[in-house]
């Protein structure tokens, strides 16, 4: 019998970036784009680190690896990334050396590929956040960062970039021309991530990886000019805070218009977003909070609950097949959906299995169990947004005494001693 040559991209071996593609595949499609946006570099005080040292990058846009591996020439960085893009691009994620990591599902065989890649010299670039900012600031770390941190014992540096968003926000399809500014710092010694305490090495990748683009944007008087500002905006916004209507924000150009209640905002060259009828003001971020805000009532309140239509399909190989239509209700317990998939009546996501689910302007969400991963597309664009910021809010990700508890936890693995005693773990 022959046999078959096709490979599977989603199978991953560890291994290390190709130095003579990457960085240079990024040098050469993304430096003239970045020169354009007239992107600024501060490394003042910088002391170059030789291989392997950690790189902690913050992730304000899907762009910011491209960014990075171009500045960090001629160092050829090592990412996680999502194991669905490493799926659908897997010769490419091989060529950049990239690990895949299930969203919202804890794999220990991620952190050994980790440790066996730094191990032969990785520079490990990794993002506090996991997942990029939907509006612009600071999404949750968890203290699993700092953790990993202490574990690894290697030096580590910080980029963080402001004005990334600016460039691509997460709702937009397009690219726009902006002032992008670059701080690249020492944040630890190999000594101090060894001996520091993981409370203090948390407070610190925190503190140095707080951004906000659009105060950024306000403090540095940057004008972004486009006539399509707010295009894709709409699947963001989920709630009109005039009407407090749901699913009723449409976006056209610079324009936002609430079809229940006729209200019309404009947003400006500098991010602000005004009422035509009322004249108040506010920003992404603003409206996003205000979203939040109203959740976190609904979840004290035990009213919470969003119901409607939305197709199901799962990562086989290196492509999603579908597996069917349902119908779908979250609450603040779990994500039910119901109907005729592939053999299946019905799949349940429980809350705690859904902190960190990635989630797309396009209308959908992707969750990880052991063996499968699920992509759900709702019928309602705007529900993946709303879904997603409930469950950051039902598990408690913006609570201090849920990373209290996490940081004080004393669960303490060698991976390094039982990588060697176990190699299948």
């Amino acid at each position: 019998m022959q046999k078959d040559k096709s490979k599977d991209k989603s199978e991953y071996k560890a291994r290390l970036p190709l130095k003579l593609i990457n960085p240079w595949g990024a040098f050469i499609a993304w430096k003239p784009k970045l020169l354009k946006c007239g992107i600024k570099v501060d490394k003042e005080g910088f002391e170059k680190l030789k291989p392997p040292f950690v790189l902690l990058i913050n992730h304000s846009c899907v762009e910011n690896y491209k960014i990075a591996s171009t500045l960090m020439l001629p160092n050829a960085l090592t990412y996680l990334i999502p194991n669905t893009d490493y799926a659908l691009n897997g010769d490419v994620a091989n060529v950049m050396g990239m690990i895949p990591k299930k969203c919202c599902y804890p794999d220990m065989k991620v952190v050994q590929n980790v440790f066996e890649l730094v191990d032969k010299g990785a520079v490990f670039a990794l993002f506090p956040e996991e997942l990029p900012s939907v509006d612009g600031r600071t999404g949750f770390i968890t203290p699993a960062v700092a953790k990993l941190v202490k574990e690894l014992g290697l030096p580590v540096a910080y980029m963080k970039i402001d004005g990334a968003y600016l460039f691509k926000p997460f709702y937009a399809d397009t690219h726009r021309k902006c002032t992008i500014k670059v701080k690249l710092g020492n944040l630890f010694t190999a000594e101090e991530a060894k001996e520091l305490p993981v409370t203090k090495i948390y407070a610190s990748i925190v503190e140095t990886m707080r951004y906000d683009d659009y105060q950024y944007q306000r403090d540095n008087k940057i004008v972004v000019e486009t006539r399509t500002l707010l295009n894709g905006a709409e699947n963001i916004l989920f709630r009109c805070p005039l009407c407090k209507a749901e699913y009723s924000i449409t976006a056209q150009g610079n324009k936002l218009c609430c079809a229940n209640c006729n209200n019309i905002w404009t947003m400006g060259r500098h991010g602000v977003i005004i009422s035509e009828s009322k004249g108040s003001m506010l920003n992404i971020p603003i409206w996003n909070e205000y979203q939040k805000k109203v959740l976190e009532v609904q979840m004290k309140e035990g009213t919470y609950s969003v119901t409607g239509t939305c197709s199901v399909s799962v990562l086989d190989g290196h492509r999603f097949v579908s597996v069917g239509t349902a119908t779908f209700k979250h609450t603040r317990t779990a994500l039910m959906i119901a109907g005729n998939l592939n053999g299946a009546n019905s799949i349940v996501f429980r809350n705690s299995q859904m902190h960190g689910i990635r989630v797309s302007p396009e209308g959908w969400i992707e969750v990880s169990e052991a063996d499968k991963t699920y992509r759900i597309a709702f019928e309602i664009k705007q529900t993946a947004a709303k879904i997603a910021l409930a469950s950051a809010v039902i598990n408690g990700l913006y609570t201090e005494a849920r990373m209290k508890r996490q940081l004080e936890s004393n669960k303490r693995f060698d991976f390094r001693y039982n990588r060697k005693k176990n190699p299948d773990l």
